[in-house]
């Protein structure tokens, strides 16, 4: 996922003027790849990680020679999603759960999966330019990125997931009126050889709700409107991603954290022990934190950290971190 590159040099304020919301998605979600590759990379972490939460992209040689490491990470955000849902589907049997995306960027990627448990996506996010890319995608329009390779990808994982599949089948006969309709769209969705009925899913649960937020401000300076606390909240790649400052990461955080209501759910993906990552062709400042750490600011604001997931091994020397670490957290309920 992170592109090896040359020498670079940073500026003041680069991440908004020399961040490029095409060129991002261009280079980190490619959609020139073959789904079969996928799916057998797919395959392969899948099982990995059914054995430990800890996976070392050295081990990928053990698989086959001359993979592409960047497209294993995308594919560990697939099956950390993958999980996820599993564990939120029996929480949200009707599908109607309330999601926000903080700092959702340029990308729809991270909205797949968790549409089969929502009816309302709100992507919040600083930069225009990076809701415009979004708001290209919902409208259909000519020059939209094109994203059926992720839905395919996010199809056939799904249909071979066990936790799913036997979620679904419960609740397809279920007594429950909306458990067993939304069980039965959910199945539609996956099993349709084409991807059309899943990418409605995530327009119609998104809506027009693109909107400016701010991690590091009170409540994320989202609009007025939008002023409820949520039953789950994701955030990819995002805080420590803003701010080379610790203590100004700790805040964005907990700010983060405060818009989950009681019981619901953080869904978390963060680049680990992170010094800069490549925005174009300059070197963006990143806080370095590691999973203790996000476990202990999770804990220490009240939640469970249900399970976390790591990926080491990546070259710290050309991409400017080390690995990724996956995150859900439950909050409590006092």
């Amino acid at each position: 996922m992170r592109k090896k590159i040359e020498k670079v040099r940073s500026k003041k304020n680069t991440f908004e003027e020399k961040f490029g919301a095409r060129e991002y998605i261009e280079t980190y979600y490619p959609n020139d790849l073959k789904l079969k590759d996928l799916l057998n990379i797919a395959k392969f972490l899948k099982s990995a990680y059914s054995k430990s939460d800890r996976f070392d992209l050295k081990n990928v040689s053990q698989y086959k020679r001359n993979v592409n490491l960047e497209m294993v990470e995308n594919i560990a955000i697939f099956d950390f999603h993958r999980k996820v849902l599993g564990v939120l589907f029996k929480e949200f049997p009707q599908g109607n759960a309330r999601v926000l995306d903080v700092g959702g960027g340029p990308t729809i990627y991270q909205h797949i999966m968790l549409s089969l448990i929502t009816d309302r996506i709100v992507h919040s996010e600083f930069l225009e330019k990076n809701r415009q890319e979004v708001m290209l995608w919902l409208r259909k329009e000519e020059t939209a990125y094109t994203w059926d390779l992720y839905f395919e990808l996010a199809q056939e994982m799904l249909r071979k997931d066990k936790t799913l599949t036997h979620w679904l089948k419960t609740g397809a006969v279920d007594t429950n009126k909306k458990i067993k309709a939304h069980a039965r769209k959910v199945q539609r969705i996956l099993n349709t050889p084409s991807v059309d009925l899943f990418k409605h899913q995530v327009r119609k649960s998104i809506g027009d709700k693109v909107v400016h937020g701010d991690v590091f401000k009170e409540n994320l300076d989202l609009p007025q409107e939008i002023s409820s606390l949520f039953d789950i909240v994701t955030a990819s790649f995002v805080v420590e991603g803003a701010t080379g400052n610790r203590m100004k990461y700790n805040r964005g955080l907990k700010n983060v954290l405060k818009r989950i209501k009681p019981g619901g759910f953080f869904v978390h993906a963060s680049v680990r022990n992170a010094t800069w990552y490549q925005v174009g062709e300059e070197q963006v400042p990143a806080t370095p934190v590691n999973e203790e750490d996000i476990k202990n600011i999770c804990i220490g604001n009240g939640y469970s950290v249900l399970f976390q997931r790591l990926l080491v091994g990546s070259n710290k020397r050309a991409v400017g971190y080390d690995g990724m670490i996956f995150t859900l957290a439950k909050k409590l309920i006092n």
